[in-house]
């Protein structure tokens, strides 16, 4: 499990949990509308999925054959609870 704060200016670089395989499951709260995201990666494009204000739910599968690319970043107060199962 982790808990996560993002401060305005925050983010998480580019990584993809290579090391740790499953179903990933993020409940996240944001201060403000369109100044978070979830960042990854898909045919070569960067795709950002922007927080919506208040609580979602971001669900994806870490998989040794099929990494997900992806970062956070944040001009806004975001907190996040992963756990992977």
């Amino acid at each position: 499990r982790t808990f996560l704060h993002y401060r305005p200016g925050d983010f998480m670089g580019w990584h993809t949990n290579a090391n740790a395989e499953g179903k990933r499951y993020y409940l996240t709260w944001a201060e403000e509308a369109n100044k978070s995201s979830f960042n990854y990666m898909e045919d070569g494009k960067t795709i950002k999925v922007f927080d919506k204000k208040g609580w979602q739910v971001n669900l994806f599968n870490i998989e040794k054959d099929n990494l997900l690319h992806h970062s956070i970043m944040s001009d806004t107060n975001r907190f996040s609870i992963g756990m992977r199962c």
